[in-house]
């Protein structure tokens, strides 16, 4: 029973590499198709990179990008929700959903709460709630984000309808070590080589029922390890991102 499981569990994170995979090509792919610099690095699955993958998420592997404030674009598999194995039920299993991080690799130690920011809708209207603007709240990142005229411009540009839910929060090195004990050599060395950053991520809808997770499945995988979350960035958007990552730089040069 419970080497059935064990393999059933192998089974899923080999499925779930292998899309990752694809995912990776078909963002770099299309960072170049919007002029981007873009190269591939993929997560082997060495120790190190596993341990260096703890330190802030399941990181499967990214895309890194030349000469633009933008550092890289990272991608990450969490598991959020659940869903049985048919409309009729079934046990209960996670569904992988896949975040894009665009990292900007900077110091940003002492700089946490100046870092952070989030975009939050302006509504109006007691049961429509139509979203008429929008506003960022977090720190002095926030503040130079809605200050940001041409920013603001180019988020309206995209549709009150289709707002950008995007957060921005930085990482530095992580003080504790996960689990008991005394933790593996590979994680303090990745640990020890960790690159401080902050991440600029817009975070996917999830769906909420499974009638909805069927538009997300991939022939020849299970549901649960379809593509929810993945957008690829057009031209706009990724300008957008890579606005945010300027202002980011000029807070951690000061």
């Amino acid at each position: 029973m419970r080497e059935g499981i064990e393999e059933r569990l192998r089974e899923i994170q080999d499925m779930g590499r292998v899309i990752a995979i694809e995912l990776l090509n078909e963002l770099c792919e299309r960072l170049r198709d919007v002029g981007v610099n873009a190269t591939v690095f993929h997560v082997s699955g060495s120790t190190i990179e596993a341990m260096e993958g703890m330190l802030i998420g399941s990181v499967f592997g990214c895309v890194k990008v030349e000469d633009r404030n933008i550092d890289l674009v990272q991608l990450e598999r969490v598991e959020r929700g659940g869903t049985g194995d048919s409309e009729g039920g079934g046990p209960f299993q996670p569904l992988g959903v896949y975040y894009y991080h665009y990292v900007v690799q900077t110091n940003v130690e002492g700089l946490e709460g100046k870092l952070e920011a989030e975009v939050k809708p302006v509504t109006k209207g007691f049961l429509s709630k139509e979203v008429v603007d929008f506003s960022w709240e977090g720190g002095e990142l926030a503040q130079r984000l809605n200050a940001d005229s041409e920013l603001r411009n180019m988020l309206l540009r995209e549709g009150l309808d289709k707002l950008p839910n995007i957060e921005v929060k930085p990482h530095k090195k992580p003080k504790h070590v996960p689990g008991i004990g005394k933790p593996p050599q590979a994680f303090l060395e990745a640990q020890a080589s960790f690159k401080q950053c902050v991440r600029i991520t817009k975070r996917p809808k999830i769906p909420s029922i499974f009638g909805d997770y069927q538009m997300y499945k991939v022939p020849g995988t299970p549901i649960t390890e379809g593509r929810v979350g993945v957008e690829l960035p057009t031209r706009e958007t990724f300008e957008i991102y890579d606005r945010i990552a300027q202002h980011i730089h000029r807070i951690a040069s000061t």
